[in-house]
């Protein structure tokens, strides 16, 4: 079946579309009549983001826009925008990049001007942006720190890295245990490689629920296939540590960090500038 959501191609048997996270995809969540209705109000007036915010319901598209009007500026790059670009400053530039074309999955995805892998960066220079953004992306990455320290090998001095990670308390992640700080310094030191079986079996199992033949078919399946799922797992604090030892090794500021209502943690990192 196909995700209605994304399109992804995902089992009948799964409850939980790997590619973009929806719950029962073949019954997407509704809001009621009424809940709509005052949403599209808000919405639909030039102050609705304020009036949200007032109310404690900012959108998480408006906090994303408030933050990055505080702390972007110059040219940079935006990984995985899909349908969700974040909303730039006047005056910013940017060029969008992703692995690979996702128009194929999202009806109005924003096409990719790089091709390129957020570990590696192959291709895009030292010290040639002034932001790079990074959302729900590295949850997908095999090997986080390889791609922080390559984030910090393409910004410029002072520049800014601003990331935002579903919060596994929040998502159809919650079922599964935390990636250690361990795991992720094991990861980036030895390579990926090691724990990519494990990471198979513990998403088909304790994201999707299964158990038994369908488990193990499953898993045999994404093993040969390599497919991308959410390869690590953080909470709020999870993430803390994982940045706040990023920042020591690789050479970071982190000058914001905060929940964006329940799904998601924003950070924003700052490359020293000595």
């Amino acid at each position: 079946m196909l995700c209605p959501r994304c399109g992804a191609d995902i089992s009948d048997d799964a409850e939980i579309c790997s590619g973009c996270g929806l719950a029962d995809p073949a019954n997407p969540p509704r809001r009621s009549p009424l809940r709509r209705l005052a949403a599209s109000c808000i919405d639909a007036t030039p102050a609705g983001e304020i009036i949200r915010r007032a109310l404690g319901r900012e959108t998480i598209r408006g906090l994303r826009k408030r933050l990055a009007r505080k702390y972007l500026r110059g040219s940079g790059i935006e990984f995985g925008a899909l349908d969700a670009a974040v909303d730039l400053p006047r005056g910013a530039k940017v060029q969008y990049a992703d692995v690979a074309d996702a128009k194929t999955h999202y009806d109005h995805a924003t096409a990719p001007d790089i091709v390129a892998d957020i570990e590696i960066m192959a291709g895009i220079d030292d010290n040639s942006a002034d932001f790079i953004i990074a959302n729900h992306v590295l949850e997908h990455v095999e090997n986080p720190f390889r791609a922080l320290q390559t984030i910090h090998r393409v910004l410029r001095r002072s520049g800014i890295a601003f990331i935002a990670l579903p919060d596994k308390r929040f998502s159809f992640d919650r079922k599964r245990p935390l990636t250690p700080l361990e795991h992720l310094i094991t990861d980036y030191e030895h390579g990926p490689e090691w724990s990519r079986a494990a990471h198979y079996e513990d998403w088909v199992s304790n994201a999707f629920g299964l158990q038994g033949d369908k488990r193990r078919a499953m898993v045999a399946e994404f093993d040969t296939r390599h497919l991308n799922i959410h390869f690590h797992v953080w909470d709020y604090d999870a993430m803390n540590e994982m940045f706040r030892y990023a920042a020591a090794r690789f050479g970071f500021t982190i000058v914001h960090s905060q929940m964006n209502g329940t799904s998601e943690a924003l950070w924003i990192l700052q490359k020293r500038s000595i």
